[in-house]
């Protein structure tokens, strides 16, 4: 379950010393947004004429 992810991802960050995470109510929210501004774009590499292959 969600809650049991949440539980793990923030015993190894308790061993890592950084802050736990909580949940947010609106991240759902948040990522439907981000994906409807997404949506339909073509994937392009952006990086520049350098990019190591």
């Amino acid at each position: 379950s969600d809650s049991q992810l949440l539980k793990g991802i923030n015993s190894y960050r308790a061993s890592l010393k950084v802050p736990a995470l909580s949940e947010n109510k609106n991240a759902a929210c948040l990522a439907e947004q981000l994906a409807k501004q997404f949506k339909g774009q073509q994937c392009t590499n952006t990086t520049g004429s350098n990019t190591v292959p």
